[in-house]
């Protein structure tokens, strides 16, 4: 404890300094140099790596806490009874003992081992090896940590109300103003995750290898990354629903830029959340959408980020709690980077235990025993309106070829890559005329007046594709040269005039 500590108060006093040299280094114009860019990026990796390191530490002192519990106790978030093994037999030292033994591919002792619900002949895990993978899957698992976690023992329904009463005024002796509030179904099911090691033969015979400890930590590692990657962007078949996705949370704010979010986009996302929601509400994003945000300042000039100097808490954005994941999208044209919510909307539904199955003659012949863990598992959204998602906006170029389209009068999609051919180089051609940089409109919006002139452009290098020139000014004799006037008109309204 000690030690996270002081490895906090030493991330905050890098941060500091960091600031104070961001601050100090900035010209008239708001930019640092090349060489003091380079200077500040180290001291911001410097603190997002003791922040890694801290998020390590606090995590082994989790787990050992947990691992000191008695076996009875469980690991996950009030599972329910489930209609497998009882638990007591699964805690048991016996069941362990067997179960111990049938991965070193000897004969169990005391015949009390479970098979497990499916076909596949797999045992049900001990409790204690089952709680050494939770802890595991929680280290590696954001989301398992801030997410409500059940166990079921099939599939759940769960009544969502659609539409909620109406309280009215009754006058005295008035009619009574009936409500009928309308109920929806959300289904918690479960889909099956497994995982396949190999272990060398000479590994199990040697009695100093913790063949227990292997398997656990290798199937908690494994199953955490996939279960973060379906829980963050799963599509819901095959597999968990994301809360990145459109059947995930709901979209609260739309970023005004296709690529940078301001601290407004921040505040309008934090009240998009109704008030009940927000008390328990956190942020969840991605490490590199962090680091973009470390450099935003409010209107008195503090840096909305603040590391936490407390063992135990999280970091804070705007005062709420900052998580991330590798799995959340980056901050890009239409993306939904940013969650923000009361995350126990987000249900995770274990379905019944855990099982390991020996595989003793698929490997046989390169000297190996395979072992094949499984697990069902699904996460859903319940309550879309407690998890607000922020979204990027979508790049004008995006939008561009329908627009080309509808202004050419065509339905097909025949032409579509001949178009986009088209209207990229006709976005080139506005860059170039205006002195912008190339690429500038691939992360900036165009003006209204620049996409028209592009709109038209395009639309005379599709009409004029066989040498002929047609559309608004094809009865003209000189219409090709009456095209370029217009859409250097157009392009000449938003032209940088300095060279």
């Amino acid at each position: 404890m000690n030690k996270i500590l002081e490895l906090r108060e030493k991330r905050a006093k890098a941060w500091d300094a960091a600031k104070a040299f961001l601050d100090s280094k900035r010209s008239g114009d708001g930019l640092l140099s090349a060489e003091d860019t380079a200077v500040y990026d180290k001291m911001e990796a410097d603190v997002m790596a003791l922040g890694k390191e801290i998020e390590r530490l606090e995590r082994q002192s989790a787990i050992d806490a947990e691992l000191s519990k008695a076996t009875s106790a469980p690991i996950t978030n009030n599972p329910e009874k489930t209609g497998g093994a009882p638990k007591s037999i699964r805690a048991a030292a016996e069941y362990r003992a067997d179960f111990l033994n049938i991965l070193r591919g000897k004969a169990p002792v005391n015949n009390v081992l479970s098979t497990s619900p499916d076909t596949d002949g797999g045992y049900l895990v001990p409790a204690e090896f089952e709680n050494r993978i939770v802890a595991g899957l929680e280290e590696a698992n954001v989301v398992r940590s801030i997410a409500k976690v059940i166990t079921t023992s099939a599939e759940r329904k769960i009544p969502v109300a659609a539409t909620h009463s109406t309280a009215q005024w009754t006058a005295e002796n008035a009619a009574y103003t009936e409500s009928d509030p309308a109920f929806a179904q959300k289904t918690i099911d479960a889909f099956k995750l497994t995982d396949l090691v190999k272990v060398s033969v000479e590994l199990l015979q040697d009695s100093m290898f913790d063949l227990e400890s292997y398997i656990a930590r290798e199937f908690a590692r494994a199953f955490g990354i996939a279960e973060e990657e379906a829980f963050c962007v799963g599509t819901g078949t095959g597999q968990p629903t994301g809360i990145f996705t459109a059947s995930g949370g709901t979209v609260g704010v739309t970023a005004s830029s296709p690529t940078a979010i301001t601290v407004d986009n921040l505040i309008d996302l934090i009240y998009a959340l109704k008030s009940p929601y927000r008390r328990n509400a956190v942020f969840l994003m991605k490490d590199i959408t962090v680091s973009a945000l470390r450099k935003l300042k409010d209107s008195n000039g503090a840096y909305l980020w603040q590391p936490s100097v407390q063992a135990g808490q999280p970091d804070r954005l705007l005062g709420y709690p900052l998580y991330t994941s590798p799995y959340v999208p980056a901050a890009e044209a239409g993306s939904l980077p940013i969650a923000f919510g009361d995350f126990s909307n987000y249900w995770i539904a274990d379905r019944m235990g855990r099982t390991v199955q020996r595989l003793n003659e698929l490997y046989a012949g390169n000297g190996q025993v395979g072992f094949i863990a499984a697990e069902r598992v699904d996460g859903k959204v319940i309550l879309a309106e407690g998890i607000q998602l922020l979204q990027m906006a979508v790049m004008a170029l995006d939008t561009l070829l329908e627009k080309v389209k509808a202004n050419l009068i065509l339905s097909h999609t025949e032409d579509d890559e001949l178009l986009q051919m088209y209207i990229t180089a006709a976005v080139r051609y506005a860059e170039s005329y205006q002195h912008i940089t190339e690429g500038f409109y691939t992360e900036n919006e165009m003006t209204p007046t620049t996409e028209q002139a592009v709109i038209m452009l395009a639309s005379h290098f599709y009409e004029s594709r066989d040498g002929s020139t047609g559309g608004f000014f094809a009865d003209n004799t000189n219409a090709a040269q009456q095209v370029w006037n217009t859409v250097n008109l157009l392009l000449r309204l938003d032209r940088d005039w300095k060279i």
